[in-house]
């Protein structure tokens, strides 16, 4: 099985809407209106080279407004609900939602329980479009009571393209944190911190975290992205696209191109994603 752990979807009325304000907002382009349809026709497209294509899309919903989770939530349960009945051993593109949580909440334990028994098997933070720094007390306790409900917890890290200047999640940020806790389920995208990745390399590789592969294709050196891997460890990188804003299909190919084991490969693309979501 092929996962790519790391992809967005919005409504259909809001998803046009959507992508212009993240185009002005980034000034990166988007790949595709971020629809439900348009990421499973993405999945479709990724198995036409060889037929070993992306089988599980994780979505990662970002809540920039706390008073606007639930509902977000909601919609995310929705396509969770929807996807549950098709078999795993299925051919169809299937995915699957986390859930959304902002920091200025409220009651962050009690949020975590919800959206627990809301059914989801994880949460994302965005430190930059949620406006708090990663080492924020508030983080902190989200991911403590993430760990104490075996969610898995998918961290926006690094550069985001809103504020090149004011970077609210960084490898010594992140080392801040682990200070104080050490999670078991902490993925940190974009191979540790995006466009920090030498950083990375000095401060947290082999610190028990987990790194996505999302938005690195075309703009990490194979050489660099080999290290990382190594130094973090093969068991702890999953494979992502952050679709829209990168092609599943070419983000896909950059990992099977690697110069990598068979092994690790196999890992990578999809083996440490099932195990880590106890598929």
């Amino acid at each position: 099985m092929i996962v790519d752990f790391h992809s967005h979807i919005f409504p259909d009325k809001i998803a046009e809407k959507a992508v212009q304000t993240m185009q002005q907002n980034t000034g990166f382009p988007i790949n595709m209106i971020p629809t439900e349809s348009s990421l499973t026709e993405s999945m479709k497209k990724s198995t036409e080279k060889d037929g070993n294509g992306i089988d599980l899309s994780i979505l990662l919903p970002v809540c920039t407004n706390p008073e606007k989770c639930w509902s977000l939530n909601e919609f995310a349960r929705g396509i969770n609900e929807k996807y549950a009945s098709i078999p795993a051993d299925s051919k169809e593109p299937r995915l699957l939602s986390f859930g959304a949580i902002h920091p200025a909440m409220g009651d962050l334990r009690n949020a975590i329980y919800r959206i627990k028994e809301m059914g989801f098997k994880g949460i994302k933070l965005h430190p930059d479009n949620q406006n708090t720094f990663f080492d924020d007390e508030n983080y902190i306790k989200i991911i403590q009571y993430a760990e104490e409900n075996d969610l898995i917890t998918v961290v926006h890290s690094g550069y985001d393209g809103t504020d090149f200047h004011e970077i609210r999640c960084t490898p010594f940020r992140i080392l801040n944190v682990l200070k104080k806790i050490q999670p078991k389920k902490l993925i940190m995208a974009h191979m540790g911190a995006n466009y920090m990745w030498y950083d990375v390399e000095q401060t947290i590789c082999g610190k028990g975290l987990y790194f996505d592969t999302a938005f690195v294709n075309k703009r990490i050196s194979t050489e660099q992205m080999m290290r990382l891997i190594e130094k973090n460890g093969p068991e702890k990188i999953l494979f992502g696209s952050d679709s829209p804003w990168d092609d599943q299909s070419e983000d896909m190919d950059f990992i099977k191109n690697l110069p990598l084991s068979g092994g690790d490969r196999k890992l990578i693309l999809g083996d440490n994603a099932v195990k880590l979501l106890g598929l």
